[in-house]
């Protein structure tokens, strides 16, 4: 039986899509580490973090997240600031409880985060 490389190409109708993946690892009241190549994830204040990027990118295409909760309560991360994408190449997230309260996640809660960016500005060209 003949074998074929595993070629990888994601099928997306964005432009010049890179998915950027981090794994954040949190003591308490903080980040205790972070795996992800080219980015940096930092503690802001309580449930407020900065997600810096590699370079600066034009636009924000899509956010994925999952958690291992080591306890407490379940959080979700969302993005509250992306206006200095395209300058600094920061994001800012907040990790909120289901009432939408910011709250640090507890020791040894592991979030999973994937962000979607494009530097292309055909990207903004479609629409309805």
């Amino acid at each position: 039986m003949a074998t074929y490389p595993m070629l990888h190409t994601e099928r997306t109708n964005a432009q010049d899509k890179h998915n950027l993946a981090i794994q954040v690892t949190f003591g308490s009241s903080v980040v205790a580490s972070y795996k992800g190549q080219a980015l940096a994830f930092e503690r802001n204040s309580a449930g407020n973090y900065d997600l810096t990027l590699p370079m600066p990118y034009l636009k924000v295409l899509s956010l994925e997240q999952g958690w291992k909760r080591a306890s407490g309560a379940i959080l979700q991360a969302r993005l509250v600031d992306v206006s200095a994408i395209g300058t600094t190449g920061v994001l800012v997230l907040e990790t909120v409880i289901n009432a939408g309260t910011a709250t640090d996640p507890s020791d040894g809660d592991v979030l999973y985060l994937t962000v979607g960016v494009s530097q292309d500005p055909l990207n903004d060209e479609y629409g309805g």
